[in-house]
């Protein structure tokens, strides 16, 4: 597969934080499911941390993900990429989800998290130009954005209890606004 095409956003009127990926991988893609690989630490880490079953059907852990406030998508729409890794998007041909839109929408989502280096870099230099010229100074003012390393296999030079504690950082966010 290299023509890779996302999904839908999976966000409700209790999102208040916004996880982004930058595409799915070929697993993921394969199976219709965010974060399917079985290696991939993003279940084990939100389990943890929130209110959401490991052991859960898949629409039941986004359905427990949406409840505690949090949803997912990811920074493309569309791209070419070879294989999973995400240092072979071709930016180029890659087409970007329309967050203006879902920003306006859900006004309620006040933090962006980028899970990994690469959905932040392709947020920060793709999409936060549109939004700073197309939100509302009041929509765009109460939105916070932050980093956390990559829940992806790939990302093998930390630990899964590093990566949580990083990732501890969601909780909090939404323990504060409770």
């Amino acid at each position: 597969m290299a023509w890779a095409q996302g999904f839908t956003p999976q966000v409700d009127s209790h999102t208040r934080v916004l996880i982004l990926g930058s595409m799915p991988g070929i697993k993921s893609l394969k199976d219709e499911q965010y974060y399917a690989h079985a290696r991939n630490a993003f279940w084990p880490i939100i389990t943890a941390l929130l209110d959401v079953e490991a052991d859960a059907e898949y629409s039941q852990r986004l359905m427990m993900l949406n409840q505690c406030g949090v949803g997912l998508w990811d920074v493309y729409h569309r791209c070419y990429r070879p294989g999973s890794l995400d240092s072979n998007i071709d930016k180029k041909s890659s087409e970007l989800n329309d967050f203006v839109s879902l920003l306006q929408r859900y006004k309620h989502i006040r933090w962006i998290f980028f899970n990994g280096k690469a959905a932040e870099t392709a947020f920060v230099k793709q999409v936060m130009p549109h939004l700073v010229t197309s939100l509302s100074a009041d929509v765009f003012s109460n939105l916070h954005f932050q980093g956390l390393p990559s829940t992806s296999p790939a990302n093998a030079a930390m630990n899964v209890d590093t990566k949580k504690k990083h990732w501890m950082q969601i909780k909090q966010v939404l323990d504060a606004n409770e």
